[in-house]
């Protein structure tokens, strides 16, 4: 229900940028995570919604362009009862400004944007909300006198706020807007996303594409899609006062994954903005970030948009939550760095990417190899890579104590089709596998790979069993056969262009089973990806690595169903120098 009190109070235009003592100043290219000058704190006081009346002339704090924040104007409309969440309202303004008009309405990076009541000066809130669709001056506005006390749990969030057919008259006839338009009801104003780093056309293929094996899935990427900036942008701590930019992030450095919005208040060394979710993930530990404004691209089929730049991190944000998101301007987020060296004609380029959220460790693990790889190579294609890679980090085993951990692993790529795509998802997987273990934390990963156009692959085409002095070529209707306590000796024959080489192979048949039947696969390491199986600690993790076949090697497997129970047996064979593919399926007879 829509809640409007008569007209109560006279305008009065006043500049608060300048009573509350709000100051930014221009800040210096930053390359790296470090404490700027501290902002200056404004320690607002929240304006009761009670109070507010129709018509009640309010004055903003935004930034368009760079750094220094400027006045918008507005005016109350009215209170929608509940809007946001329960015991949440949602005050409703129509807003004015030459770059309000330029845009066509409020942009997405607005949200957070500070709101006082010109008399008093006291804040009644932050810009958060638009009309569903297009432009629109109409915003709606979160309570700050909820954003001030807003760490409690938060009590759900409802994305689309509806209105009645009668509320949006009302507005309609307070505002410019139709009440077509206001009938579509409010929803949470985005945020403009920056991606940087992972070009658009990256970001769609790697989302259709993934294999189906893969545990990396695009998780970031999925929610970050629109590019609208890069990291270390011109701007600086000092900056981030209550109508600045303010950006955070799941990481940054080579990719830079996050959003920008603005703040609404600075005190004692903690900030609010945005005055609703990123995420709404709760507690976290995204890096908090000061920004510069490029433009604000105006938007004819939907709202228009900030577009940024980030600068190094100065804080950490630690709570998402319904009416906004709050930030510690004294600490910086512990994180996760993955490193990539990659080698291409003799020459190596390496790149670096901080991850702050855990649960982004595994995709931007994936995505840091994979704009290296575009770096490098400057195009899609296919290719080949000798790769080794090292994850270290940190497990609580139940003890007080953190043992700490390193796990080593190496294998070969290929790619007919693109090899920056193919080569970076078992150390994702490895890394998705360890960020989901319990008191897990991984503190670094570096991956090493040498790339060549080559791309060359084996493929196996024969299995012959030695049996009887001979070399048998194995088929569907002819099995292996074997005895038991004897061995099942295996030659495979692979193929490459007009090469032909040859892979041996041996299991022993344990002497306790008798007669049966099984089955035997012959394959090449390129053919699998069951290493990571159900790995629930670092060390079946690195179990299962040790035991896995390479891609450059060949794997058998025996299955034996006898009278005396199941047996499994391995062997593998290699490595080949190049991608062993191909798989062959046979019948076992066990006498």
């Amino acid at each position: 229900m829509i809640r409007i009190k008569a007209r109560g109070r006279g305008r009065v235009a006043a500049a608060i940028a300048t009573s509350l003592g709000v100051m930014a100043t221009a800040g210096a290219v930053t390359t790296g995570p470090a404490q700027s000058v501290e902002p200056t704190g404004d320690c607002a006081v929240a304006y009761p919604v009670d109070d507010l009346v129709r018509g009640q002339q309010v004055e903003g704090l935004t930034v368009t362009e760079g750094t220094i924040p400027t006045p918008f104007t507005g005016e109350v409309i009215g209170a929608l009862e509940n809007g946001i969440a329960p015991g949440l309202d949602m005050i409703m303004m129509e807003l004015d400004s030459t770059e309000i008009q330029r845009a066509g309405g409020i942009w997405q990076g607005m949200s957070g944007s500070p709101v006082y009541d010109t008399t008093s000066g006291d804040l009644i809130g932050a810009v958060a909300y638009g009309l569903s669709w297009g432009p629109t001056p109409v915003a709606g506005i979160t309570p700050f006198e909820k954003m001030d006390d807003y760490l409690q749990p938060s009590v759900g969030l409802a994305r689309t706020v509806e209105v009645g057919s009668a509320d949006a008259s009302r507005i309609a006839a307070e505002s410019e807007v139709t009440p077509n338009q206001a009938g579509q009801g409010f929803t949470r104003l985005a945020i403009p996303k920056t991606f940087s780093g992972v070009s658009a056309l990256r970001l769609e293929r790697t989302a259709t594409l993934a294999p189906p094996h893969g545990k990396a899935r695009p998780y970031v990427a999925t929610r970050f899609a629109t590019m609208s900036g890069a990291a270390d942008g011109v701007a600086a701590g000092s900056d981030l006062v209550a109508g600045g930019n303010l950006g955070a992030s799941f990481a940054y450095g080579d990719i830079t994954a996050g959003g920008v919005g603005t703040v609404t208040s600075v005190c004692e060394g903690r900030l609010v903005g945005f005055g609703h979710p990123m995420m709404f993930s709760g507690r976290t530990s995204l890096s908090l970030h000061p920004a510069s404004a490029l433009y604000v691209q105006p938007e004819t089929l939907g709202a228009p948009f900030k577009v940024a730049n980030f600068a190094a991190p100065v804080g950490t944000i630690t709570d998402d939550r319904t009416a906004g998101i709050s930030g510690d301007l004294t600490v910086l987020p512990d994180t996760m760095d993955v490193t990539s060296n990659l080698t291409y004609n003799g020459e190596t380029r390496a790149g670096t990417t901080h991850v702050s959220v855990p649960a982004a460790n595994a995709e931007m693990t994936f995505y840091e190899q994979l704009v290296n790889h575009d770096a490098v190579l400057e195009s899609f294609g296919p290719g080949s890579e000798e790769q080794d890679w090292t994850i270290t980090g940190t497990e609580n085993t139940g003890t007080l104590n953190e043992t700490p951990f390193t796990i080593e692993h190496g294998d070969r790529y290929s790619s007919e089709y693109d090899i920056a795509f193919e080569s970076p998802w078992d150390v994702a997987d490895a890394v998705w596998a360890l960020s989901r273990m319990q008191g897990v934390r991984v503190e670094s990963v570096t991956v090493n790979g040498t790339l060549t156009d080559d791309h060359s692959t084996w493929r196996v085409v024969q299995v012959m069993q030695r049996r009887g002095g001979e070399w048998v070529t194995l088929t569907r209707r002819r099995p292996a056969i074997v005895q038991s306590g004897g061995s099942l000796n295996l030659r495979a024959v692979l193929e490459s262009g007009t090469e032909e080489r040859t892979v041996w192979l041996s299991m022993p048949i344990p002497a306790r089973a008798a007669r049966g039947e099984g089955m035997l696969a012959v394959m090449g390491g390129g053919s699998s990806w069951n290493w990571l199986g159900g790995a629930d600690t670092v060390e079946q993790l690195q179990d299962n690595l040790s035991d896995a076949a390479r891609n450059d090697e060949v794997a058998a497997q025996l299955f034996i169903e006898s009278r005396r129970g199941s047996f499994e047996r391995a062997d593998v064979g290699g490595p080949t120098g190049q991608v062993v593919t191909g798989r062959r399926m046979f019948g076992l007879v066990l006498r």
